[in-house]
């Protein structure tokens, strides 16, 4: 519900009918019945202002709640999104989850352990690194993998993220571009 453009919605022609047909069946006074159909009406009218109040405040503080399966195409977003605030996927997600992409190279010799780019975050906010290297044989492959000749592993220092080559079998890693994605609470 949007309530910028969202007509109110008229709900007396229900009561009306609701407490015609109840005047008509109960023989009571129909004044009685009258003050019944105003206090109903107000209660609807109160619930549909509290509704239309905390939609409102949603807007404001620029925060959308939908649960599982809701259609967010009703957001109006096509192409490419920024969350500038960052993202709080699912409940009992990090809030504040953002990401970043760096690239760099892997060193070019065996058993070497390398210092590849800085990453200019706090060492505490960072929730998850993945490494992921382009082989010479043209295949993406990602830290820790079980390959043979393309065995990596990626730590993360106070202020670089780091890339560990194997003594015997990163022969098609060494010396190619990585990139490391980072998921961090910002």
């Amino acid at each position: 519900m949007n309530p910028e453009t969202s007509a109110p919605v008229d709900i007396s022609g229900k009561l009306d009918a609701d407490f015609n047909g109840l005047a008509a069946a109960s023989g009571q006074d129909s004044d009685l019945l009258v003050i019944r159909r105003a206090a109903s009406n107000l209660k609807l009218t109160l619930s549909s202002l509290v509704s239309y109040i905390t939609d409102v405040a949603r807007s404001w503080a620029g925060k959308q709640t939908f649960s599982a399966g809701a259609d967010v195409s009703v957001l109006g977003v096509s192409g490419a999104t920024t969350l500038s605030g960052g993202a709080k996927l699912g409940e009992l997600a990090p809030a504040n989850l953002k990401c970043l992409l760096l690239t760099g190279t892997a060193p070019a010799s065996t058993g070497t352990t390398a210092n590849i780019v800085a990453h200019g975050l706090s060492q505490g906010a960072i929730v998850l690194v993945r490494g992921v290297v382009t082989t010479s044989d043209g295949f993406l492959v990602l830290d820790g993998n079980g390959f043979s000749d393309a065995q990596f592993n990626v730590s993360v220092s106070s202020t670089h993220l780091r890339l560990s080559t194997t003594a015997t079998g990163s022969t098609t890693v060494l010396g190619r571009p990585v990139k490391f994605f980072i998921f961090y609470q910002g």
